[in-house]
């Protein structure tokens, strides 16, 4: 999906791109005055998501097909029909809360999500200000170095 807006208005990469029903994409390229969305379906979309009830995770894998596939679903995981399916946050990516849609069983039986953003031609969509969290070494650091102080 290509946009009107751009550099020039203030769209990043990584940018959360929304309709009225729902997170649609990210901005995965940006010009001076367009950017371009990968959607949740396309084969090389993956995103960290969550069910809004019981907080199970997976990963929203799209395949080209209308209903994106739920993988990395956790052995034993509560998934079920009719679960809310929201943007997870764990990937640092996307913020935490984002409506996705609600889990359906494939054909096979797999676990699929019908996206809310799926409902209708979208001819207006809010590109959201997010900034991706980026880490340095002394955030990884596990251990910080122990300090002494001297009796006194």
């Amino acid at each position: 999906m290509l946009l009107n807006v751009g550099r020039e208005q203030g769209v990043m990469i990584g940018n959360p791109v929304m309709s009225a029903d729902g997170l649609i994409g990210h901005i995965i390229n940006i010009g001076k005055t367009s950017s371009r969305v990968l959607l949740l379906g396309d084969l090389n979309s993956r995103i960290s998501v969550m069910a809004r009830d019981h907080e199970s995770r997976a990963i929203l894998a799209g395949d080209n097909l209308p209903q994106p596939k739920l993988s990395f679903v956790a052995e034993g995981a509560p998934w079920a029909a009719g679960d809310v399916v929201i943007t997870s946050g764990d990937d640092g990516m996307l913020p935490r809360g984002l409506f996705i849609g609600e889990v359906v069983r494939g054909e096979r039986g797999e676990l699929r999500v019908q996206l809310g953003s799926d409902s209708q031609a979208l001819d207006w969509v809010w590109v959201s200000p997010f900034v991706p969290i980026t880490l340095t070494e002394d955030d990884l650091e596990l251990d910080p170095p122990a300090t002494t102080t001297e009796p006194g």
